[in-house]
């Protein structure tokens, strides 16, 4: 293990479309895919340690560079989103 690593996770591109939508509807933040895999974990850490911790994670990226995937509905229907 790298010191300093608490745990690394093995995420899907599904799991971190679904938490850009979610965040865009309901807290007004369009990220980036960096930042949505972040928060991604973040949530799984959270859920796997319960309630009394404190994670903290970094929002890297935006998702301006990202338009063409999250407004491509052929691709998303691949996702099944």
């Amino acid at each position: 293990m790298i010191n300093g690593l608490d745990c690394c996770l093995n995420l899907s591109t599904l799991s971190f479309f679904v938490r850009i939508r979610f965040l865009v509807k309901n807290d007004g933040l369009f990220l980036g895919s960096s930042s949505a895999m972040n928060c991604v974990g973040a949530v799984r850490v959270a859920q796997s340690i319960g309630p009394g911790h404190t994670i903290v994670t970094i929002l890297c990226d935006s998702g301006m560079r990202h338009l063409s995937k999250f407004c491509n509905a052929e691709y998303l229907s691949q996702l099944g989103l």
